[in-house]
């Protein structure tokens, strides 16, 4: 005839009309449900449920939650009227009914995988206690203490904050509770990920920063969710973790070299405006030769990132940002500053008829050390020890050829450039390779 709503506290129940008549029958944990209880079903007869009948069933019930099963208690009331209360539910008797819901097979191996990368791992469940530790031991969580929704009720938040950092189980948790666990987590600076395909996991989906259910989720579950899995392999989720911190990395790369580099080019641009007669380089040229570099960048989502930087969490660091622009960015703007004197002193490009050979100079040597720089920034590493993806060297190459067809070819005229000085090539080579040196000396201090 259809369903009660929902009730965290006797879960689901649903409406029947059998040869019975009509029958309410209310599912939910085993605790619950047997203390709405007065009779039992034994054999098909109907008896009075006893002390000793009782703490039989708790005996069962104890004996498989140790085994790691979890339990289902299932109560029904026969002869209800249509307009029978739902407070009248569950005081015939109980049909005691347990099944085994073991956990996935490749649950073990993406714990284990989490751990290694430092993802803690906790369990928040309405489950018992004994279920909970039964079912940690199996997918390998050393930690078994374990602390009930009951014992929540009498903490602080304080008191709880210091149990998340020592502990990894939580049972018999209500809805809030949960949600509760996770807000103290993020208070501590967590970014917590929390994966449910029950109803009464949805206040804790939408409370976490990343909330994770799966395909066969209830629909209500599903809506609260950020992510829903379609596999059923759970090491799904930590091919997630990694290309999540991979994706990161490599966008905080970008925004660190780049915001270096452009610094560095304020600086080299205020500078020559104080000190030439003529602009170090046109709008256009510069239009230009921030559009290879942008072009280069495009494959840097697909850059390599070694192993031992995905080991542990990544995050965003401003002063990082700022500390590296503020060290690299002079240190760019030293070069051109270089490049500028040697333009201006041992070439003798110093009047406006010639600022077309001074701009193609200067144009040459910021193309090559903002492409190159890339790999010294990339990674802590050496970059010959830790190379790119093919990708990334493509980009660069396809940009620096083009570069160079404008600077060497008749083409040079469509942005006001003139044939730069026969022996510049050679200085610009060593200025970049000693740009190249130093900035790997000191690339570590920044991070």
């Amino acid at each position: 005839m259809g369903e009660i709503p929902f009730n965290f506290e006797r879960r689901l129940t649903v409406w029947l009309k059998n040869h019975a008549g009509n029958q309410l029958v209310p599912k939910g944990a085993f605790e619950e449900v047997l203390a709405t209880c007065s009779q039992v079903r034994l054999a098909d007869q109907i008896e009075p449920l006893t002390e000793v009948q009782k703490q039989n069933l708790v005996a069962v019930h104890d004996r498989l939650a140790q085994q790691g099963m979890r339990m289902l208690a299932v109560a029904y009331q026969d002869e209800l009227a249509e307009t029978a209360s739902i407070d009248r539910v569950g005081n015939q008797g109980l049909i005691f009914a347990g099944f085994l819901d073991p956990p996935k097979q490749s649950a073990i191996s993406a714990i284990q995988q989490l751990q290694a990368h430092q993802v803690a791992v906790k369990i928040l469940t309405g489950d018992s206690a004994l279920t909970t530790q039964q079912v940690a031991q199996k997918v390998g969580i050393q930690d078994l203490a374990v602390t009930t929704g009951e014992m929540l009720e009498t903490l602080t938040d304080a008191q709880v904050s210091e149990l998340l950092t020592e502990q990894a189980l939580f049972a018999k948790l209500a809805p809030l509770q949960k949600a509760r666990l996770i807000r103290l987590l993020q208070a501590q600076g967590e970014v917590v990920g929390f994966m449910g395909d029950g109803i009464n996991d949805t206040t804790a989906l939408k409370q976490a920063d990343v909330g994770i259910s799966v395909d066969n989720a209830a629909d209500l579950t599903k809506d609260a969710s950020d992510v829903i899995l379609l596999e059923k392999d759970l090491n799904v989720l930590e091919h997630g973790v990694l290309e999540g911190r991979r994706v990161f990395i490599n966008m905080y790369k970008y925004i660190r070299i780049t915001l270096a580099s452009n610094l560095g080019n304020v600086l080299s641009v205020l500078v020559a405006s104080i000190c030439l007669p003529f602009l170090p380089m046109l709008s256009l040229q510069i239009l230009v030769q921030n559009l290879l570099y942008d072009v280069a960048q495009l494959w840097l989502p697909w850059d390599r990132v070694a192993e031992d930087q995905l080991r542990q969490p990544t995050q965003w660091a401003t002063k990082g940002l700022l500390k590296s622009a503020f060290i690299l960015g002079p240190l760019s703007s030293m070069v051109d500053i270089l490049t500028f004197a040697i333009l201006w002193f041992g070439f003798g490009l110093q009047t406006s008829a010639q600022q077309g050979a001074f701009q193609a100079s200067w144009f040459v040597v910021g193309l090559l050390t903002q492409m190159l720089v890339v790999y010294v920034l990339r990674t802590p590493a050496s970059p010959f020890k830790d190379r790119a993806n093919w990708r990334v060297y493509l980009g660069s190459l396809i940009s620096l050829l083009i570069g160079g067809i404008l600077v060497l070819t008749s083409l040079r005229q469509a942005v006001d450039f003139q044939a730069i000085p026969t022996q510049f090539g050679w200085i610009a080579v060593a200025l970049v390779t000693a740009y190249l040196l130093v900035t790997n000396a000191v690339k570590n201090l920044t991070r």
